[in-house]
């Protein structure tokens, strides 16, 4: 959607939410269009579900006020970052994306005049690149279910691919925590089988579904320990001390990253960079090195 019109439905949300009765007509001549247009812009405010409404008596179009929340004072430098955040989000495997668009609207509506204009201004000249997006059928469906899970300690069964096996596994786990890497999303959990601790991609979860059975939470489990020094998100339960040397053309780009939290970066005399690390198991880490291979 291009700024010009994010901007009139901003306005067009003040608008109706003033309590001033304002026509079709009114709208139409307000922002100078057409009166098609002033119905494409409502049938949108539907689609991104604001709730307005038809007020037959005075024949205008409302929304109530107590819809949008009282934005706090936000400085420009705030008001921009926070809706900078709502832009890069859109570029990321995020459950619930499609509310994003009627967030960014609630707060912009609520920002002051000279505030919203610096912002519109701003974000029109900011260009984010789009991560490659990781298909996950029903998403917002599994996040809600773990989530609500999580916070019940309800044990949930479902069926996993396993890539390398090709097929799939019934699981029963206790879910803990979930986390987003590498586009991802995972949720760590404990295995009713032998209770050990394990990471399951959303994109293999086929038919989750909640079961009879509750559990206590294991104090000692705290997913950064859990972590520790895995490349991403599955340790594998043995450390290894990796090396790497990148040649001159790419070592600039490589080594100004940081890549895992044990790197440590030695520059040689011919331009080269040698990367180090310890990392727990090597099959995360040796996908990462096909990828930079490509």
């Amino acid at each position: 959607m291009d700024y010009s019109r994010i901007n009139r439905i901003i306005k067009l949300l003040i608008a109706l939410q003033s309590g001033q009765h304002y026509t079709v007509d009114d709208i139409a001549k307000m922002f100078s269009i057409a009166r098609r247009t002033v119905f494409r812009d409502l049938k949108l405010l539907q689609t991104i579900g604001m709730p307005y409404f038809y007020d037959h008596k005075n024949q205008c179009y409302k929304i109530e006020p107590d819809f949008f929340f009282s934005c706090p004072n936000l400085s420009r430098q705030e008001a921009i970052t926070l809706l900078l955040l709502v832009k890069m989000a859109k570029s990321v495997t995020l459950p619930f994306k499609s509310s994003l668009l009627p967030a960014a609207l609630k707060i912009e509506s609520n920002l002051p005049e000279e505030t919203r204009r610096h912002c519109i201004a701003a974000l029109r000249n900011i260009t984010i690149e789009t991560l490659p997006q990781v298909k996950t059928p029903r998403l917002d469906t599994l996040f809600a279910q773990l989530i609500k899970a999580i916070a019940k300690r309800q044990a949930v069964e479902f069926r996993y691919y396993m890539p390398r096996e090709q097929r799939c596994k019934k699981i029963q786990l206790d879910p803990y925590h979930l986390m987003s890497s590498e586009n991802n999303w995972y949720v760590i959990g404990k295995l009713s089988v032998d209770n050990a601790i394990g990471t399951f991609r959303f994109n293999h979860i086929k038919a989750l579904k909640p079961i009879c059975r509750f559990f206590f939470k294991d104090d000692k489990f705290d997913v950064d320990e859990y972590l520790g020094r895995a490349w991403s998100v599955e340790p594998e339960g043995k450390l290894y001390n990796i090396k790497l040397r990148f040649a001159p053309e790419i070592a600039p780009e490589v080594s100004t990253t940081q890549w895992h939290s044990t790197q440590t970066v030695t520059h040689q005399a011919d331009g080269s960079t040698v990367i180090e690390f310890r990392v727990d198991g090597l099959n995360e880490i040796k996908w990462w090195m096909s990828l930079l291979h490509k």
